[in-house]
Protein backbone atom coordinates (compact mmCIF):
# COMPACT_ATOMS: atom_id res chain seq x y z
CA UNK A 1 0.00 0.00 0.00
CA UNK A 2 1.03 3.52 -1.04
CA UNK A 3 1.89 5.71 1.64
CA UNK A 4 -0.76 8.63 1.96
CA UNK A 5 1.49 11.57 1.71
CA UNK A 6 3.26 10.26 -1.20
CA UNK A 7 -0.11 10.06 -3.18
CA UNK A 8 -1.09 13.54 -2.17
CA UNK A 9 2.38 14.46 -3.38
CA UNK A 10 1.86 12.91 -6.91
CA UNK A 11 -1.84 14.62 -7.40
CA UNK A 12 -0.54 17.86 -6.10
CA UNK A 13 2.19 18.01 -8.56
CA UNK A 14 -0.19 16.54 -11.49
CA UNK A 15 -2.30 18.89 -10.91
CA UNK A 16 -0.40 22.54 -10.33
CA UNK A 17 2.41 21.67 -11.88
CA UNK A 18 3.72 22.96 -15.36
CA UNK A 19 5.22 21.15 -17.95
CA UNK A 20 9.59 21.20 -17.39
CA UNK A 21 12.54 20.08 -19.09
CA UNK A 22 15.81 18.83 -17.74
CA UNK A 23 18.66 17.66 -20.44
CA UNK A 24 21.13 15.59 -18.68
CA UNK A 25 24.99 15.87 -19.36
CA UNK A 26 23.94 13.18 -22.08
CA UNK A 27 21.94 15.40 -23.74
CA UNK A 28 19.14 13.04 -23.15
CA UNK A 29 16.00 15.72 -22.58
CA UNK A 30 13.32 14.61 -20.07
CA UNK A 31 10.02 15.92 -19.90
CA UNK A 32 7.97 16.01 -16.75
CA UNK A 33 5.62 18.17 -14.47
CA UNK A 34 6.85 20.45 -11.50
CA UNK A 35 5.71 23.03 -9.62
CA UNK A 36 7.96 25.84 -9.84
CA UNK A 37 8.25 28.60 -7.33
CA UNK A 38 9.85 31.82 -7.72
CA UNK A 39 9.33 33.48 -3.83
CA UNK A 40 11.77 36.60 -3.04
CA UNK A 41 13.59 35.96 0.24
CA UNK A 42 15.60 38.29 2.57
CA UNK A 43 18.67 37.22 3.24
CA UNK A 44 20.32 39.00 6.20
CA UNK A 45 24.66 39.28 5.78
CA UNK A 46 27.19 39.95 8.77
CA UNK A 47 29.79 42.41 7.95
CA UNK A 48 32.23 43.59 10.71
CA UNK A 49 30.04 46.34 11.74
CA UNK A 50 26.67 45.03 11.77
CA UNK A 51 23.93 42.98 9.66
CA UNK A 52 22.89 43.93 6.71
CA UNK A 53 19.36 42.83 5.29
CA UNK A 54 19.28 41.96 1.13
CA UNK A 55 16.36 40.82 -0.92
CA UNK A 56 17.17 37.56 -2.87
CA UNK A 57 15.28 35.58 -5.22
CA UNK A 58 15.81 31.45 -4.83
CA UNK A 59 13.47 30.02 -7.28
CA UNK A 60 12.77 26.40 -6.41
CA UNK A 61 11.26 23.53 -8.80
CA UNK A 62 9.49 20.48 -6.70
CA UNK A 63 9.31 17.24 -8.71
CA UNK A 64 8.32 13.68 -8.08
CA UNK A 65 11.74 11.88 -6.55
CA UNK A 66 10.64 9.15 -9.22
CA UNK A 67 11.17 10.77 -12.21
CA UNK A 68 14.37 13.19 -11.03
CA UNK A 69 17.53 12.26 -12.66
CA UNK A 70 20.62 12.81 -10.50
CA UNK A 71 21.32 16.14 -9.26
CA UNK A 72 24.52 17.93 -10.82
CA UNK A 73 26.43 21.14 -11.59
CA UNK A 74 25.71 20.20 -15.55
CA UNK A 75 21.85 19.32 -15.58
CA UNK A 76 20.15 22.01 -17.46
CA UNK A 77 16.62 22.65 -16.43
CA UNK A 78 13.68 24.91 -18.35
CA UNK A 79 11.15 26.23 -17.15
CA UNK A 80 8.89 28.77 -19.34
CA UNK A 81 11.82 28.99 -21.88
CA UNK A 82 13.87 29.71 -19.38
CA UNK A 83 17.45 28.40 -18.73
CA UNK A 84 18.13 27.06 -14.45
CA UNK A 85 20.84 25.08 -13.24
CA UNK A 86 20.12 23.27 -9.65
CA UNK A 87 22.20 23.86 -6.80
CA UNK A 88 22.58 20.35 -5.50
CA UNK A 89 23.93 21.24 -2.00
CA UNK A 90 20.98 23.01 -1.71
CA UNK A 91 18.72 20.61 -2.80
CA UNK A 92 16.50 18.30 -0.72
CA UNK A 93 13.90 15.27 -1.02
CA UNK A 94 11.17 15.91 1.18
CA UNK A 95 10.45 12.70 2.41
CA UNK A 96 6.99 12.73 0.39
CA UNK A 97 8.11 11.08 -2.63
CA UNK A 98 9.09 14.88 -3.99
CA UNK A 99 12.21 16.37 -4.54
CA UNK A 100 13.05 20.36 -4.03
CA UNK A 101 15.60 21.04 -6.75
CA UNK A 102 17.37 24.92 -5.40
CA UNK A 103 17.73 26.44 -8.98
CA UNK A 104 20.29 29.22 -9.77
CA UNK A 105 20.33 31.25 -13.37
CA UNK A 106 22.99 29.90 -15.49
CA UNK A 107 26.32 32.41 -15.97
CA UNK A 108 27.30 33.24 -19.38
CA UNK A 109 30.98 32.49 -20.27
CA UNK A 110 33.24 35.18 -20.18
CA UNK A 111 37.16 35.42 -20.39
CA UNK A 112 39.23 37.51 -17.71
CA UNK A 113 39.90 40.41 -19.77
CA UNK A 114 36.39 40.83 -20.57
CA UNK A 115 35.33 40.43 -17.15
CA UNK A 116 37.52 43.22 -15.68
CA UNK A 117 36.69 45.70 -18.61
CA UNK A 118 33.46 45.47 -18.12
CA UNK A 119 34.08 46.00 -14.01
CA UNK A 120 34.09 42.57 -12.55
CA UNK A 121 30.66 40.52 -11.76
CA UNK A 122 29.46 39.49 -8.79
CA UNK A 123 29.33 36.12 -9.75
Amino acid sequence: MRDPFQKASRRIIRRLGQPVAMVTVNGVRLEMKGVFDHPEQEVITKGKRGGLTLKADVPTLTVLGSECPELNKDLRIFVDEREYYPVPSKSFDDGAGCMVIVLADPVPDQDYEEEQNDGGKWR
